[in-house]
């Protein structure tokens, strides 16, 4: 009991001497210890008001500052779809702007296609049905771009340049291209014979057949002098037109 009350006459001791600089360092005139007291629970009340807003100012700050995050976000997505809305009508124009294009193109196709097959000049057609005939119909006609350029060999829809064709092929079809033309030169120089010297010699065997037939035919409105070297070639003839003339040379 002693100890009990020396300790606790200590802390009034320490709490007297608290008191007394407290109220020195306030400069408190007369002070007592009510007044103490009271200034010291205004005190208490107003740090815990102040930490209070404190903590409400902190959350609000949180609070807005999300807003803002947010808001940003939705600016930025709102930028972006508005982009993709842009660049979707960009590629509609785009597409609509491809399927004009592509139609014309193919109708331009299309025309200058059927000009070349139903439009070509007589000697033209004419050409094409005897290069038909020469290659036994590897090739059913043959056109001249109406832009002018290279001459074309057609097998159905496939289309072949001259340049591409086997040197047999193309000899074929200017041997083609140079009766056609002849026969359309039929009231002009109708006396003059037409010499060909052992035109087949490059021709596949298989299409000396169809070259006899076309020469052969030629003949029938136009001489033909046809000069060979090789005996089956006259005999071919022979065998097409029994009524041709043949004349072996001996050396001049």
């Amino acid at each position: 009991i002693a100890l009990a009350t020396t300790t606790a006459e200590a802390e009034h001791a320490a709490a007297v001497q608290a008191h007394t600089e407290l109220v020195a360092r306030l400069e408190i005139p007369d002070a007592d210890s009510a007044q103490v007291i009271a200034l010291a629970q205004t005190a208490r009340l107003t740090a815990l008001e102040a930490d209070e807003a404190y903590l409400a100012l902190a959350g609000e700050v949180g609070r807005l500052e999300g807003e803002l995050d947010t808001e940003g976000q939705h600016a930025e997505m709102a930028q972006l779809r508005l982009d993709q809305t842009g660049f979707e009508e960009r590629l509609a124009r785009a597409v609509e702007s491809y399927v004009v294009l592509a139609t014309a193109s193919r109708l331009v196709g299309e025309t200058q296609a059927f000009h070349d097959r139903a439009r070509q000049p007589a000697t033209v057609q004419r050409a094409g049905q005897v290069f038909s005939e020469i290659t036994r119909g590897r090739y059913d006609r043959i056109s001249i771009p109406s832009g002018g350029g290279e001459i074309v060999a057609y097998r159905g829809t496939d289309a072949t340049p001259a340049s591409r064709l086997s040197r047999g092929s193309a000899e074929q079809l200017y041997l083609a291209l140079r009766i056609a033309a002849v026969e359309q030169l039929d009231e002009v120089g109708e006396g003059l014979p037409v010499l060909m010297d052992d035109i087949f010699a490059n021709f596949d065997p298989e299409r000396h057949t169809g070259a006899a037939q076309a020469v052969a035919e030629l003949a029938r409105h136009r001489q033909v002098v046809f000069f060979t070297c090789h005996p089956e070639v006259a005999d071919l003839f022979a065998s097409i037109d029994p009524e041709h003339t043949r004349l072996d040379l001996e050396r001049c």
